[in-house]
C-alpha cells in the first residue's frame, strides 16, 4: 500500500477527479484558492474546530460543496466499478485503471486530465505553507487584541466598580 507505484497511482487517480470537477489539477486548485486573506484561508472543510497546517495541503478541503458532492459521487462510481469487476473475475492492474478512469470520464462528459497539470505539489504545498503562515500571524494578532479589549472592559468594569462603592460611602 506504501509503495512508490500505488502512491503515484492514488494521487494520479485523486488528481484526475479534482480535474474532472473543477477543471484545475489538485496543485492547480489548492495554489488558486489558498489565500490568507480569505475566511478560513479558502478551506471549505478541515478537521477539529480551527484549521491546522495538516488540513491544507488536502486539495479536497479546497473544494465548495457542490464539487465535493460531485467528487464523491465519482468516487463512488469508480468503486462500484471496481467492484463490479471483482466481482465478474476480470482483474486490472494500475497501468490500466487510469485508462479505464479515462474511459468513464469521458463517457460522463468529464474533463480529462492529460498529464500532471500546470502545477506540481512541491509548488502548491510551498504556496499554501506560506498563506498559512500569514493567516496564521493574522490570526494570532486578532486573539491577541481580542484578549486586550477583553482585558480593557475588564479593567472598566473594575473602576465603575470602585466608583459606586466610593458613591455609596
Amino acid at each position: 500500500p506504501s509503495g512508490k507505484e500505488t502512491t503515484e497511482f492514488f494521487s494520479s487517480i485523486q488528481n484526475k477527479l479534482h480535474y474532472a470537477i473543477t477543471g484545475h489539477s489538485a496543485a492547480e486548485l489548492m495554489m488558486m484558492r489558498a489565500d490568507a486573506s480569505a475566511p478560513n484561508m479558502g478551506l471549505t472543510s478541515w478537521v477539529g474546530d480551527r484549521i491546522h497546517a495538516s488540513d491544507i495541503t488536502v486539495a479536497k478541503n479546497y473544494l465548495n460543496e457542490e464539487e465535493i458532492s460531485d467528487f464523491n459521487r465519482l468516487t463512488s462510481l469508480c468503486l462500484d466499478f471496481v467492484e463490479d469487476q471483482a466481482k465478474n473475475r476480470r482483474e486490472i492492474f494500475l497501468h490500466e485503471w487510469e485508462d479505464k478512469l479515462n474511459e468513464l470520464l469521458r463517457l460522463m462528459g468529464r474533463r480529462v486530465l492529460k498529464g500532471k497539470g500546470n502545477r506540481s505539489m512541491k509548488q502548491a504545498r510551498e504556496h499554501v505553507r506560506e498563506q498559512y503562515r500569514f493567516y496564521e500571524e493574522h490570526r494570532r494578532l486578532l486573539a491577541e487584541h481580542q484578549a486586550e479589549q477583553d482585558y480593557v472592559k475588564e479593567l472598566e468594569q473594575d473602576i465603575k466598580k470602585l466608583e459606586n462603592r466610593k458613591g455609596r460611602k
